[in-house]
């Protein structure tokens, strides 16, 4: 039998700190009380000895010397844009999200507790000791806690962002410039110069010119730029996707259709009815409406010659002058007779134009 027992361990010196080795414990499982107790007599050339009156569960416990602070890490679910000039540019539907890593150092890790962000605000310490409301506005000084991914509000975001671990190691703030876009460009279908507003309906002749506008305007400071216009004749989108369509200026295959959509340029439409689909989106996918005009193509019709032009309008201008004529009295003809005798054919000079309209031949 025994009174006492008696548990030695030693540690490995080469993987563990000093702070680690001067404060090894050993612990054993009180079964009377279901509570564990430090039994620790000896902590000594690196081993501890620990001391019990029966046998029971125990353990070496050595704590966690984590003196390396977490990293932090940006990353975006969505469609992003690095300009040359090394600015990025986001959509306002993607999503912004932090991730943060507590690196392990000789096997020693407590792990991330809070990552902190701080939106269009500088960084201040205070805010982040302090208590904070999670229905404040995100990223401000009451409210700087990341609680999961977000969208960026439309414009010049700049966000500074670290992280501390359950050691309270605290990481230098990273910053990160978002350029928030979330306005699409503006499009419209333009026949002979002339812009058609989406929904019309118009009426075309053979040759003549269709274009597609595309601006990405600047809003809240911001703008990534034109990418694409998308053009569909004769088949909508939904018909391509669904597979019940083709369509194309020219056919399957050709600029319009459902196999090849991508606006290149000014095209013109065969004779017929046609119904035109029109899209253009910016370099974060921003896309515009769907416009949408249907177009009468007719036959041209041949050009009318100046002197054609002349004569037409000379038989107007006669007509003209006998409607006027007819309604005259005859006492009331002699003082337009200047003006009759000067007319393009000189047709009133004959005597008969002053009798009465009853005795004219």
């Amino acid at each position: 039998s025994y009174t006492t027992l008696e548990l030695k361990v030693c540690l490995d010196t080469a993987s563990l700190s000093d702070m680690q080795l001067s404060s090894a414990s050993v612990w054993h499982l009180n079964r009377a009380a279901n509570a564990w107790e430090d039994v620790t007599v000896e902590l000594a050339g690196g081993c501890v000895k620990g001391r019990t009156t029966g046998a029971s569960p125990f353990a070496v416990m050595v704590p966690v010397d984590d003196r390396a602070a977490p990293r932090t890490s940006a990353a975006y679910r969505g469609r992003t844009w690095t300009a040359p000039d090394g600015k990025l540019y986001v959509s306002t539907r993607a999503y912004v999200n932090f991730y943060a890593d507590d690196f392990v150092a000789r096997g020693d890790i407590s792990g991330a507790a809070r990552i902190y962000n701080f939106i269009n605000t500088p960084v201040d310490f205070n805010c982040v000791m302090g208590p904070f409301d999670p229905q404040a506005a995100r990223g401000t000084c009451a409210n700087p806690v990341y609680a999961g991914p977000f969208n960026p509000e439309e414009g010049v975001r700049e966000i500074n962002y670290f992280s501390v671990d359950r050691s309270s190691n605290a990481e230098s703030a990273r910053t990160v410039t978002l350029y928030a876009d979330g306005t699409a460009p503006e499009t419209s279908l333009v026949i002979n110069g002339a812009a058609l507003a989406a929904g019309a309906t118009v009426n075309a002749i053979a040759g003549d010119t269709f274009t597609i506008t595309a601006v990405d305007p600047l809003s809240n400071g911001v703008v990534s730029g034109w990418a694409a216009t998308h053009l569909y004749v004769d088949a909508s989108p939904e018909e391509c996707a669904a597979g019940t369509g083709t369509g194309g200026i020219a056919g399957p295959g050709s600029m319009g259709s459902c196999g090849n959509n991508h606006y290149t340029g000014q095209f013109t439409l065969a004779e017929g009815t046609h119904t035109v689909w029109y899209a253009a989106e910016d370099r974060v996918g921003n896309r515009s409406a769907l416009g949408r005009v249907a177009v009468n193509v007719t036959e041209d019709l041949p050009p009318v010659s100046s002197a054609q032009r002349q004569e037409e309008a000379a038989k107007k201008a006669a007509e003209f002058y006998r409607r006027v004529t007819d309604k005259l009295k005859p006492d009331e003809k002699p003082q337009y007779k200047g003006i009759y005798n000067n007319g393009p054919e000189n047709r009133w000079k004959n005597k008969d134009f002053y009798r009465p309209r009853e005795n004219r031949p």
